[in-house]
């Protein structure tokens, strides 16, 4: 079997399996690799979302966030606000000469251009908790780089 074919088997069969007994179902998940179980439900993403952080880190992490907030996945979203909600509300952001306050005031702004209903609510939300007022108050400011003589 093909190493591509032995990811998407367990994702064909799980209907499948769960008709099992549990004896047997547990020995064949035990052969399942951990990113293949992560995608199956909650509880298994809880158990191996550190997987993650191995794949994606640096400049990947910042674009892994920008398209699950353009894709409006608000589930992995708020897991991963909640993580990194305390670096996210400190110091400027700077996207497409544009000066954010804060990384979380940027996807805030992100998710209402991408009409990201679900991960907006989820900002707002957390936004309430830590009191952050930085979201409606602050304008954005563009930066022009021309030069003069």
């Amino acid at each position: 079997m093909a190493s591509s074919n032995k990811l998407y088997l367990p994702l064909l069969l799980l209907s499948n399996i769960q008709k099992l007994p549990a004896e047997i179902e547990k020995i064949i998940f035990a052969y399942i690799p951990a990113e293949v179980l992560m995608t199956l439900n909650k509880q298994n993403y809880y158990k191996y979302h550190y997987l993650m952080y191995k794949k994606i880190r640096g400049t990947r992490f910042q674009s892994f966030i920008r398209m699950t907030l353009r894709n409006d996945f608000s589930f992995l979203f708020r897991q991963y606000m909640r993580e990194n909600i305390k670096t996210w509300n400190g110091g400027k952001y700077v996207y497409k000469n544009i000066v954010y306050p804060n990384y979380l005031h940027f996807l805030f702004n992100l998710a209402l251009d991408n009409n990201s209903t679900r991960c907006k609510k989820e900002i707002e939300r957390e936004r309430l908790k830590i009191k952050d007022t930085t979201l409606k108050t602050h304008k954005n400011k563009n930066i022009q780089r021309i030069w003069t003589n």
